[in-house]
């Protein structure tokens, strides 16, 4: 896998890890969660994108932010400040090594 691909499986599997946090710190099921959603997906799929097996839409990010009472933006910069973060680390690893 190229750095590129990498580094979006990294962005993605951040994007699952925020979401899964705000549900559980909801008390929401995956299955509660598709509810709220009006079932736009199932739980398996929402099981999916936390678990980086597959990548999410943007209509489908923003229904989840919004069904667990948070703006897609805030969300959206929570992630990528972690990603950035993640970028920051690799770039110091890279650069130690030399």
């Amino acid at each position: 896998m190229d750095k590129e691909g990498l580094l979006d499986k990294e962005f993605n599997r951040i994007v699952g890890e925020v979401l899964k946090a705000k549900r559980e710190k909801r008390g929401y099921s995956l299955q509660d969660l598709s509810n709220k959603i009006n079932n736009k997906v199932s739980r398996q799929t929402l099981n999916k994108y936390e678990n980086n097996l597959s990548n999410i839409r943007n209509g489908v990010f923003a229904s989840i932010c919004e069904a667990l009472g948070e703006k897609p933006e805030e969300v959206f910069e929570e992630i990528s400040l972690k990603y950035m973060r993640l970028v920051d680390k690799i770039k110091e690893e890279k650069f130690k090594g030399r």
